[in-house]
């Protein structure tokens, strides 16, 4: 199957029916409620008519943060700072592999401080197999994109890692490194006030035309923010993931699935049980089904969400040093990613193979 946007991030998508039954209702509404003076609303249609109070509800406000060195309050911030993009690679493929990093070098620039390898470097690493011990990544190389203008607006510089996954895979790691200018527009949308709004509510079976039937849908401040900010990272992993395809062979992508992923973030607000942080949080698309780590100050959110295509889906708010001692949270800042890169991978092959039992399965039904 040939991905597509569309396919991966469905979220929000709306089907051609979807956008039928939405311009139909339109139609039907305001007809009826000009004809309402020579045919008086019933009860039930003041109800449908009627705006939602839910959807009058403006966006939650950002939290303040913590200075934990100077002990005060401080004005809140969220900032991506790196998205992991996870592929298996078969050892038997490692060759291709190789010759896909040379590529990666003349397409694209060295960075000042990341990791080198010559060509005689790259050509060893079938040799060194000893370092993918299963447990940390072995860093390959790091490089600016420089035929992507676009793209360098909002990343500055991807790293390629490896690691063992099993007897016969070995896990790649794409990390991409987010810039100044698309954290920016991160922010505008964390401070945003954003108004509510009410849409058309219809079951699968129900046809676009059949405007009695429909309901409504009331969509709170907190849920348009919630959709700017899932468009804003899908459309930018979108893009991350074209640039990748351009140099290197993405086996979940031939398999009909995007690449699991994980974002980090930073932030300095601290976790609270107020209602106000919960429902900003909501606002990020930060469920409430997460891994707190008080030590690391950290907490790891699962997104069950996502689309059939989509891949599976992780994201770690990190808060930083609770003093300038402490190293500890800034240790697992970079490194906590990596503790979830194995279970992302290993979960979403097996949902491949599941699903591709499944398709073998149906089609033996069929032919019996």
């Amino acid at each position: 199957m040939k991905l597509s946007y569309n396919k991966v991030f469905d979220r929000y998508t709306m089907s051609f029916s979807d956008k039928l039954a939405e311009f139909s209702y339109s139609l039907y509404r305001t007809l009826r409620l000009q004809l309402a003076k020579i045919f008086p609303l019933s009860e039930h249609e003041k109800y449908r008519f009627d705006d939602d109070p839910f959807s009058k509800e403006k966006s939650a406000d950002m939290p303040q943060g913590f200075d934990y060195i100077k002990k005060e309050s401080v004005n809140g911030f969220v900032k991506l700072d790196y998205i992991d993009l996870y592929d298996y690679l078969p050892k038997e493929d490692l060759p291709k592999f190789i010759k896909e990093l040379k590529k990666c070098v003349r397409r694209n620039k060295i960075t000042s401080f990341g990791a080198f390898r010559s060509r005689e470097d790259i050509d060893k690493i079938d040799n060194f197999g000893r370092y993918y011990d299963g447990q940390a990544f072995t860093h390959i190389l790091s490089v600016r994109f420089r035929k992507n203008e676009k793209l360098q607006q909002s990343c500055s510089d991807i790293s390629v890692s490896l690691r063992n996954l099993s007897a016969t895979f070995l896990l790649v790691q794409y990390r991409v490194y987010i810039t100044k200018e698309f954290n920016a527009k991160i922010a505008e949308v964390c401070k945003e006030k954003y108004s509510g709004y009410t849409t058309v509510y219809r079951q699968f079976n129900t046809p676009w035309y059949a405007v009695k039937k429909f309901g409504r849908s009331s969509h709170t401040g907190n849920n348009v923010r919630q959709e700017k900010i899932y468009k804003m990272i899908s459309q930018l992993k979108w893009q991350i993931l074209k640039e990748i395809r351009k140099t290197y062979s993405v086996y979940f992508w031939e398999d009909g699935i995007f690449t699991p992923t994980f974002e980090t973030y930073s932030t300095n607000i601290r976790p609270s049980n107020e209602r106000r942080n919960l429902e900003f949080w909501d606002s990020m698309s930060f469920d409430r089904v997460a891994d707190y780590a008080p030590t690391y100050n950290a907490c790891v959110c699962w997104d069950y969400k996502h689309g059939e295509n989509e891949g599976l889906r992780l994201s770690a708010f990190c808060g930083g040093n609770y003093s300038k001692d402490d190293h500890l949270p800034e240790i697992a800042h970079h490194d906590i990613s990596d503790i979830y890169g194995g279970y992302l991978t290993a979960a979403t092959l097996e949902y491949v193979a599941d699903r591709d039992i499944a398709i073998c399965n149906k089609k033996n039904q069929q032919s019996d």
